[in-house]
């Protein structure tokens, strides 16, 4: 469309201050929509914040328009999988960072007159008389847009709009204990094995799972000392066990199971690091798209974190969004968004049916 004819304004709503939200955030408003980020805040806990995550370096250049080396991060050059008594090791190349300093990257890089004050998005109405969509705000505010996007997380409001009945993840059937720890407190044998080089450690069983690699330390410190250690330990759910789950407890009944290490790494955090377990829950909405809200990331679909593919599925979420959007005129965005929903579910629920199969030793029969 020409400069002396340009397309009428598309006024967008994100609601969620995710890593999805804020892509699509970004990319939107590079593309010229009039787009305004609701976001209720910090949800995360601190365990959350810094837990660990793989970086696909072309799909952050795409993202954010810089080279991905801009993000704080270091570059795992070793795969090792510890067994009882042996390991075994192979070259990789795996940037990581946390979902902490991923998050604050792309944070930085929107505009901030796109972010309105933290405040809840309570509810929204697909609105009858006209296309376009009405949000209620906590504050008792009622704005309206001709795109809302839901990326309201794994407990999305916005996800029954879109499918017409509430639709919560389904329990997987096991738990994910995640938990990280300074490289300054872990024994220097310890220090060695998972550091030196930097690697991705990881020790498969059938009824438990266990991973681990360095990070950047506190304030994004590459240096060696300053990093910390973030490790994931997955296992199957006791229907009879007391909530919240005593890691203590587990880790005593997992001694026959794991190398020393393990053990070694999981009970140095427990003492001097932070630790926490949640249910895993598993989601492939039925449908992304339902008049002018569409849904991204969490709200959209659960995908295991055994499979390490969801914060990039999340990005790509947003850069797919952004592509059938490009050119888009109100007029244009049914159509832009069933383009999308055609091109995007049929991924998510092959990546969703790939992390239940990677599971497959955790889950309990018939789930």
């Amino acid at each position: 469309m020409s400069d002396e004819h340009p397309r009428p304004a598309i006024t967008v709503a994100v609601v969620g201050g995710s890593l999805a939200g804020l892509s699509a955030a970004l990319l939107l408003d590079r593309l010229g929509l009039a787009v305004q980020l609701y976001s209720r805040g910090a949800a995360h806990s601190e365990v959350a914040r810094h837990a660990g995550l793989g970086v696909d370096p072309q799909v952050l250049t795409a993202l954010a328009g810089e080279p991905a080396e801009r993000l704080p991060q270091l570059n795992l050059r070793e795969r090792q999988v510890l067994y009882r008594g042996r390991h075994q090791r192979d070259p990789v190349h795996l940037p990581v960072t946390t979902h902490a300093l991923l998050h604050d990257y792309i944070a930085a890089l929107l505009p901030a007159q796109r972010r309105a004050p933290p405040i809840e998005v309570t509810s929204a109405r697909l609105r009858e008389e006209s296309s376009g969509v009405e949000l209620q705000l906590a504050s008792g505010e009622r704005p309206s847009f001709d795109l809302v996007v839901g990326a309201d997380g794994a407990d999305s409001r916005l996800r029954a709009i879109v499918v017409g009945a509430p639709a919560p993840g389904e329990p997987a059937g096991y738990l994910q204990a995640r938990g990280w720890i300074a490289e300054s407190a872990l024994p220097e044998p310890l220090r060695q094995l998972f550091f030196e080089p930097l690697r991705l450690s990881v020790a498969p069983h059938a009824r438990q799972h266990f991973t681990a690699f360095p990070v950047p330390g506190a304030g994004a410190d590459l240096t060696p000392g300053q990093r910390r250690l973030s490790w994931s330990w997955f296992f199957r759910a006791d229907p009879d066990a007391p909530a919240p789950v005593d890691l203590h407890d587990r880790l005593a009944r997992a001694c026959d199971d794991w190398p020393d290490p393990v053990l070694e790494v999981i009970s140095c955090t427990l003492a001097h690091g932070q630790a926490q377990a949640r249910e895993i829950y598993e989601l492939a909405a039925p449908r992304l798209v339902r008049g002018g809200l569409v849904l991204l990331g969490d709200a959209a679909h659960q995908i295991s974190p055994l499979s390490g593919s969801a914060p990039r599925t999340t990005l790509i979420d947003a850069l797919l969004l952004a592509h059938y959007l490009a050119e888009a005129t109100p007029a244009d965005l049914p159509g832009a968004l069933a383009q999308f929903e055609s091109r995007r579910l049929p991924t998510a629920r092959a990546l969703v049916e790939q992390g239940r199969s990677m599971a497959w030793g955790l889950r309990p029969r018939g789930l």
